[in-house]
Protein backbone atom coordinates (compact mmCIF):
# COMPACT_ATOMS: atom_id res chain seq x y z
CA UNK A 1 0.00 0.00 0.00
CA UNK A 2 1.33 3.37 -0.96
CA UNK A 3 1.22 6.47 1.31
CA UNK A 4 0.02 9.20 0.12
CA UNK A 5 -1.21 8.02 -2.92
CA UNK A 6 -3.34 4.86 -2.34
CA UNK A 7 -4.89 6.59 0.51
CA UNK A 8 -4.45 9.33 2.59
CA UNK A 9 -4.35 10.93 6.19
CA UNK A 10 -8.02 11.84 5.81
CA UNK A 11 -9.21 7.85 5.24
CA UNK A 12 -6.78 6.48 7.50
CA UNK A 13 -9.54 4.91 10.01
CA UNK A 14 -10.94 3.32 6.19
CA UNK A 15 -7.97 1.34 5.93
CA UNK A 16 -7.77 0.38 9.47
CA UNK A 17 -11.63 -1.01 8.72
CA UNK A 18 -10.83 -2.52 6.42
CA UNK A 19 -7.82 -4.21 7.78
CA UNK A 20 -10.11 -5.56 10.43
CA UNK A 21 -12.98 -6.53 8.84
CA UNK A 22 -11.18 -9.03 6.36
CA UNK A 23 -8.54 -10.28 8.79
CA UNK A 24 -5.44 -8.83 6.54
CA UNK A 25 -2.17 -8.10 7.44
CA UNK A 26 -0.31 -5.23 5.97
CA UNK A 27 2.79 -6.51 4.90
CA UNK A 28 4.31 -2.99 4.30
CA UNK A 29 3.78 0.63 3.75
CA UNK A 30 5.19 2.27 1.03
CA UNK A 31 6.42 6.25 0.96
CA UNK A 32 5.19 7.41 -2.20
CA UNK A 33 8.30 9.64 -3.28
CA UNK A 34 8.51 8.18 -6.99
CA UNK A 35 5.36 8.72 -8.94
CA UNK A 36 4.59 12.73 -9.18
CA UNK A 37 6.82 15.36 -11.53
CA UNK A 38 7.87 17.24 -8.29
CA UNK A 39 10.14 14.11 -7.78
CA UNK A 40 11.43 13.94 -11.52
CA UNK A 41 14.87 15.47 -10.47
CA UNK A 42 15.34 13.28 -7.22
CA UNK A 43 14.26 13.32 -3.62
CA UNK A 44 16.87 13.08 -0.95
CA UNK A 45 19.03 14.36 -3.78
CA UNK A 46 16.83 17.22 -5.09
CA UNK A 47 19.01 20.05 -5.91
CA UNK A 48 16.13 21.75 -4.47
CA UNK A 49 16.07 21.91 -0.62
CA UNK A 50 12.42 22.66 -0.24
CA UNK A 51 11.84 19.03 -2.67
CA UNK A 52 14.20 17.22 -0.01
CA UNK A 53 11.90 18.92 2.86
CA UNK A 54 9.22 17.64 1.64
CA UNK A 55 10.91 13.96 0.77
CA UNK A 56 11.66 13.61 4.16
CA UNK A 57 8.78 15.13 5.67
CA UNK A 58 6.93 12.83 3.32
CA UNK A 59 8.94 9.80 4.72
CA UNK A 60 8.48 10.19 8.49
CA UNK A 61 4.66 10.52 8.21
CA UNK A 62 5.08 7.34 6.12
CA UNK A 63 7.23 5.52 9.23
CA UNK A 64 4.16 6.96 11.48
CA UNK A 65 1.29 5.27 9.86
CA UNK A 66 3.51 2.16 9.55
CA UNK A 67 3.22 1.80 13.17
CA UNK A 68 -0.32 2.90 13.40
CA UNK A 69 -0.99 0.70 10.63
CA UNK A 70 1.08 -2.43 12.32
CA UNK A 71 2.92 -3.02 8.98
CA UNK A 72 6.30 -4.89 8.97
CA UNK A 73 8.41 -1.99 7.69
CA UNK A 74 8.03 0.74 5.38
CA UNK A 75 9.57 0.23 2.31
CA UNK A 76 11.65 3.32 0.77
CA UNK A 77 12.27 3.33 -3.60
CA UNK A 78 14.70 5.99 -4.23
CA UNK A 79 13.90 5.62 -8.02
CA UNK A 80 14.50 9.10 -8.44
CA UNK A 81 17.50 9.55 -6.73
CA UNK A 82 20.54 9.42 -9.82
CA UNK A 83 21.02 10.69 -12.80
CA UNK A 84 21.01 10.77 -16.76
CA UNK A 85 24.14 12.02 -18.53
CA UNK A 86 27.92 12.20 -17.70
CA UNK A 87 29.08 15.52 -15.54
CA UNK A 88 24.96 16.14 -14.73
CA UNK A 89 25.49 15.79 -10.99
CA UNK A 90 27.70 16.27 -8.02
CA UNK A 91 28.11 12.51 -6.74
CA UNK A 92 29.97 13.54 -3.48
CA UNK A 93 27.34 16.09 -2.64
CA UNK A 94 24.36 13.61 -3.92
CA UNK A 95 26.01 10.93 -1.20
CA UNK A 96 26.12 13.00 1.11
CA UNK A 97 22.19 14.43 1.08
CA UNK A 98 20.97 11.02 0.41
CA UNK A 99 22.55 9.22 3.43
CA UNK A 100 22.21 12.31 5.79
CA UNK A 101 17.84 12.49 4.70
CA UNK A 102 17.60 8.38 5.36
CA UNK A 103 19.47 9.04 8.35
CA UNK A 104 16.93 12.03 10.05
CA UNK A 105 14.33 9.81 8.58
CA UNK A 106 15.16 6.33 10.33
CA UNK A 107 15.81 8.61 13.30
CA UNK A 108 12.33 10.19 13.35
CA UNK A 109 10.62 6.57 14.18
CA UNK A 110 13.24 4.02 15.94
CA UNK A 111 11.41 1.45 16.37
CA UNK A 112 10.10 0.89 12.98
CA UNK A 113 11.81 -0.89 10.67
CA UNK A 114 12.50 0.82 7.16
CA UNK A 115 13.51 -1.50 4.06
CA UNK A 116 15.30 0.42 1.33
CA UNK A 117 14.89 -1.43 -2.43
CA UNK A 118 17.43 -1.01 -4.71
CA UNK A 119 17.42 -1.01 -8.75
CA UNK A 120 20.22 -0.42 -11.19
CA UNK A 121 17.80 1.95 -13.47
CA UNK A 122 14.62 3.07 -14.56
CA UNK A 123 12.98 5.43 -14.10
CA UNK A 124 16.47 7.13 -13.96
CA UNK A 125 19.10 5.70 -16.57
CA UNK A 126 21.18 5.13 -13.16
CA UNK A 127 20.10 4.86 -9.96
CA UNK A 128 22.44 5.66 -7.06
CA UNK A 129 21.38 2.79 -4.99
CA UNK A 130 21.50 0.14 -7.60
CA UNK A 131 23.08 -3.29 -6.46
CA UNK A 132 23.43 -5.26 -3.44
CA UNK A 133 27.35 -4.07 -2.68
CA UNK A 134 26.03 -0.34 -3.17
CA UNK A 135 23.38 -1.25 -0.32
CA UNK A 136 25.24 -3.01 1.75
CA UNK A 137 28.06 0.31 1.39
CA UNK A 138 24.98 2.49 2.38
CA UNK A 139 23.90 0.48 5.22
CA UNK A 140 27.08 0.05 6.64
CA UNK A 141 27.46 3.85 6.57
CA UNK A 142 24.35 4.73 8.08
CA UNK A 143 24.72 2.43 10.83
CA UNK A 144 21.06 2.11 12.05
CA UNK A 145 19.42 -1.08 13.08
CA UNK A 146 16.05 -0.18 11.97
CA UNK A 147 17.31 0.19 8.31
CA UNK A 148 17.95 -2.84 6.01
CA UNK A 149 17.26 -3.75 2.66
CA UNK A 150 14.30 -5.09 0.25
CA UNK A 151 15.72 -7.58 -2.76
CA UNK A 152 13.82 -7.50 -5.58
CA UNK A 153 14.09 -11.03 -7.35
CA UNK A 154 13.94 -8.94 -10.67
CA UNK A 155 16.06 -6.20 -9.61
CA UNK A 156 18.74 -8.10 -8.74
CA UNK A 157 18.67 -10.19 -12.44
CA UNK A 158 19.16 -6.86 -14.38
CA UNK A 159 21.93 -5.84 -12.04
CA UNK A 160 23.63 -8.47 -13.27
CA UNK A 161 22.99 -10.38 -10.09
CA UNK A 162 22.76 -13.67 -8.71
CA UNK A 163 19.77 -13.29 -6.52
CA UNK A 164 20.50 -16.23 -4.59
CA UNK A 165 24.16 -14.62 -3.74
CA UNK A 166 22.75 -11.20 -2.98
CA UNK A 167 20.43 -12.74 -0.37
CA UNK A 168 23.07 -15.07 1.52
CA UNK A 169 24.98 -11.52 1.29
CA UNK A 170 22.53 -9.59 2.92
CA UNK A 171 21.40 -12.11 5.53
CA UNK A 172 25.00 -12.15 6.29
CA UNK A 173 25.08 -8.72 7.69
CA UNK A 174 21.32 -8.63 8.93
CA UNK A 175 20.03 -6.92 6.34
CA UNK A 176 17.28 -8.36 4.51
CA UNK A 177 14.23 -7.21 5.85
CA UNK A 178 11.68 -7.66 2.86
CA UNK A 179 11.82 -9.54 -0.57
CA UNK A 180 9.93 -9.00 -4.01
CA UNK A 181 9.42 -11.80 -6.42
CA UNK A 182 8.71 -11.93 -10.14
CA UNK A 183 10.81 -12.30 -13.59
CA UNK A 184 12.35 -11.26 -16.13
CA UNK A 185 14.62 -11.59 -19.16
CA UNK A 186 17.34 -9.87 -17.73
CA UNK A 187 17.48 -6.57 -19.45
CA UNK A 188 14.33 -4.66 -17.96
CA UNK A 189 12.43 -5.20 -14.82
CA UNK A 190 9.43 -6.68 -16.93
CA UNK A 191 7.89 -8.46 -13.66
CA UNK A 192 6.91 -11.45 -14.86
CA UNK A 193 5.17 -14.18 -13.35
CA UNK A 194 7.32 -15.89 -10.65
CA UNK A 195 9.60 -18.41 -12.07
CA UNK A 196 8.35 -18.44 -15.74
CA UNK A 197 11.81 -17.06 -17.37
CA UNK A 198 14.55 -18.14 -14.83
CA UNK A 199 13.37 -21.41 -13.63
CA UNK A 200 17.25 -22.71 -12.53
CA UNK A 201 17.92 -19.18 -11.15
CA UNK A 202 14.62 -18.85 -8.98
CA UNK A 203 14.69 -22.51 -7.67
CA UNK A 204 18.23 -21.52 -6.15
CA UNK A 205 16.62 -18.31 -5.15
CA UNK A 206 14.07 -20.49 -2.89
CA UNK A 207 16.65 -22.58 -2.19
CA UNK A 208 18.82 -20.41 -0.50
CA UNK A 209 16.05 -18.55 1.49
CA UNK A 210 14.88 -21.40 3.16
CA UNK A 211 18.89 -22.67 3.98
CA UNK A 212 19.22 -19.12 5.44
CA UNK A 213 16.36 -19.20 7.58
CA UNK A 214 14.24 -16.31 5.99
CA UNK A 215 11.05 -15.54 7.53
CA UNK A 216 9.54 -12.59 6.61
CA UNK A 217 6.93 -11.37 3.68
CA UNK A 218 6.95 -12.36 0.22
CA UNK A 219 5.37 -9.49 -1.77
CA UNK A 220 4.71 -10.25 -5.75
CA UNK A 221 5.72 -7.60 -7.45
CA UNK A 222 4.41 -8.73 -10.46
CA UNK A 223 2.53 -6.63 -13.52
CA UNK A 224 -0.11 -8.58 -15.87
CA UNK A 225 -1.24 -5.82 -17.88
CA UNK A 226 -2.34 -8.42 -20.64
CA UNK A 227 -3.19 -11.32 -18.06
CA UNK A 228 -6.08 -11.87 -16.22
CA UNK A 229 -4.67 -10.26 -13.09
CA UNK A 230 -6.01 -12.52 -9.90
CA UNK A 231 -5.12 -15.90 -12.66
CA UNK A 232 -2.00 -14.40 -12.60
CA UNK A 233 -1.11 -13.94 -9.05
CA UNK A 234 -2.76 -17.34 -8.52
CA UNK A 235 -0.46 -18.60 -10.70
CA UNK A 236 2.53 -17.41 -8.92
CA UNK A 237 1.59 -18.73 -5.61
CA UNK A 238 1.33 -22.26 -6.98
CA UNK A 239 4.87 -21.79 -8.71
CA UNK A 240 6.26 -20.72 -5.37
CA UNK A 241 4.81 -23.35 -3.57
CA UNK A 242 6.25 -25.79 -6.22
CA UNK A 243 9.84 -24.22 -5.56
CA UNK A 244 9.91 -23.61 -2.34
CA UNK A 245 10.19 -26.92 -0.97
CA UNK A 246 9.85 -26.44 3.17
CA UNK A 247 8.12 -28.79 5.12
CA UNK A 248 6.96 -25.74 7.64
CA UNK A 249 5.78 -23.71 4.66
Amino acid sequence: MDYPYQFSDSNIDMVKSLLQETGLELATLEAGIYPDRKWKLGTLTSPDPGIRREAIALSKRALELTAELGAADLLFWPGQDGFDYPFQVDYQESWKLLIDGLGEIAAHQPSVRISIEYKPKEPRTNIYVRNAGVILYLLKTLDMPNVGATLDYGHSLVAGENPAEAAVLLTREGKLFQIHVNDNYRDWDHDLIVGVVSFWETLEFFYWLEKLGYDGWLIMDVFPYREDGMAAFQQCVRNIENVWMSPNR
